[in-house]
């Protein structure tokens, strides 16, 4: 970087003087001598000045780097804050968006929030097993974990899960366990083309 440095000033400061030089040797040989101090001060000087600007963008550049990784820290650290206190990995979220598209991909947003908070109620829930994959594929639950890899989840799909993911949802009470296409549980309420009930009866 010196090296190319040194050397676009060297040619740009002779392009510049040339022709001054040219004709002050030519009218007195005595001045190449102080010609060629003056060139090697004028070149110290706009290396100091490259120096100065080169440590300059550096420090720039570290500042940036630092900006970036303390926002980036700031919004993981945050981007996964929800009311049952649930993070996924990304194959999580890929395998969660493979059932929610076979359960309801073709249904209204609002109720695929519902679809994923119903499965996030459930590893809250006492009832269930604690982890996505025990719930997803806990024996007579989910019929469409067999054809999850069948699946093609949607933008959409994956927007309603890290809407839930990121707590900007708030559809269904913890205690709504179950869902289907047809009235089930205590207390059914529709969303969409699906029904979402209590999964005990006091409630």
């Amino acid at each position: 970087m010196r090296l190319w440095a040194f050397c676009s000033i060297c040619r740009d400061y002779d392009k510049r003087n040339a022709e001054k030089s040219r004709e002050e040797q030519s009218s007195n040989p005595s001045t190449n001598i102080s010609n060629t101090l003056f060139l090697w001060y004028n070149i110290f000087n706009e290396m100091k000045g490259e120096k100065i600007m080169l440590n300059i963008i550096k420090r720039m550049s570290l500042l940036s780097l630092l900006l970036v990784m303390f926002f980036t820290v700031e919004v993981k650290a945050e981007e996964q804050v929800n009311r049952w206190g649930i993070v996924l990995s990304e194959k999580e979220v890929d395998l969660l968006a493979c059932i929610v598209q076979l359960e309801d991909g073709y249904d209204i947003i609002e109720s695929k929030y519902a679809v994923v908070e119903t499965i996030f109620n459930r590893i809250y829930s006492t009832d269930y097993p604690n982890t996505l994959e025990e719930v997803l594929s806990q024996k007579g639950q989910f019929s469409t974990w067999k054809h999850r890899n069948k699946a093609k989840p949607t933008e959409e799909t994956y927007d309603a899960i890290y809407d839930v993911l990121y707590g900007y949802t708030e559809v269904l009470e913890f205690e709504r366990l179950n869902f289907n296409n047809k009235p089930i549980g205590y207390s059914p309420i529709k969303i969409g083309q699906q029904y979402y009930g209590f999964g005990r009866k006091e409630k």
